[in-house]
């Protein structure tokens, strides 16, 4: 993408800032939200926690040790969009396979730099998050800003469905670290590579209410079993529209629902 490329990022608020764009040239619409790391941006972009939101970064200066193979906590990036300061025109990492405008392209994300990311940060904390959408394929203002507020937003959607693996499989399918148990651990990647240890088996299982014998953890030496059903996939999840962000109907998934928050009764007066 062209350096002199225009971006948006538009709040349902009526605030947006204009920067320059860097990844895809494309429209998302997405939760605003912030994180205050110094590093691990790659490792932000790919946590499925992020589903559906647009992450501003408050360090001004992101980008700059680039994009690898290895650094990654799922199986693609999940995030909608990409907010920075400044983003550094050198990659300086001998890990570095790419640059993070390159990554971000090849996933179809779009990201704006440019912005007033200490104003944005401040505006989050006071309003909490909010609706938004980020382009970079020249949007008017006005358009910018009625697609944010139409955006529906994150309530009852299943987002678990679109992250988890489809199938379960094993880590370290060559066991070569000598297996006496057997741990799920969920859509991150980092905790199994911290559990590449001698006596650990790792197997990876979708997202899913039933429990079944590829979800449990095993103990070799005393042969008791707990339920483990974890999530993070291998096989592309059905694509969003940037109108509404939300699965289509024909998605063999579909939208799903979220469990109301348990009330907290109030201890009666003494």
């Amino acid at each position: 993408m062209a350096a002199s490329m225009k971006a948006i990022l538009a709040l349902e608020d009526g605030t947006f800032w204009q920067g320059t764009a860097f990844g895809a040239r494309a429209t998302a619409c997405g939760e605003v939200c912030f994180n205050t790391s110094m590093t691990g941006y790659q490792e932000i972009l790919t946590d499925p926690s992020y589903k559906a939101q647009i992450v501003t970064m408050t360090y001004p200066h992101i980008g700059n040790y680039g994009v690898n193979a290895v650094d990654v906590e799922s199986w693609q990036p999940h995030v909608s969009g990409f907010v920075v300061r400044e983003l550094s025109p050198i990659v300086s990492n001998w890990r570095a396979d790419s640059t993070l405008a390159d990554y971000l392209g090849r996933h179809g994300i779009p990201g704006i730099a440019g912005v007033d990311t200490r104003a944005l940060t401040k505006r989050l904390r006071v309003r909490g998050a909010l609706n938004g959408l980020i382009s970079t394929e020249g949007l008017a203002v006005e358009e910018a800003l009625a697609r944010a507020r139409a955006w529906p937003g994150l309530a009852g959607v299943d987002y678990v469905k679109e992250v988890s693996h489809r199938q379960a499989f094993d880590w370290d399918p060559e066991d070569r670290q000598s297996a006496r148990f057997r741990l799920a651990f969920g859509p991150h990647e980092s905790p199994r590579r911290r559990r590449r240890t001698p006596r650990f088996r790792r197997r990876i299982s979708p997202s899913s209410p039933m429990i079944s014998a590829s979800s449990t953890t095993s103990c070799a030496a005393c042969g008791s079993t707990a339920s483990a059903p974890m999530s993070s996939p291998p096989g592309p999840p059905p694509r969003r529209s940037c109108a509404d962000n939300r699965p289509a109907s024909s998605c063999p998934t579909g939208p799903g629902t979220r469990p109301p928050c348990p009330t907290r009764s109030k201890p009666s007066a003494t």
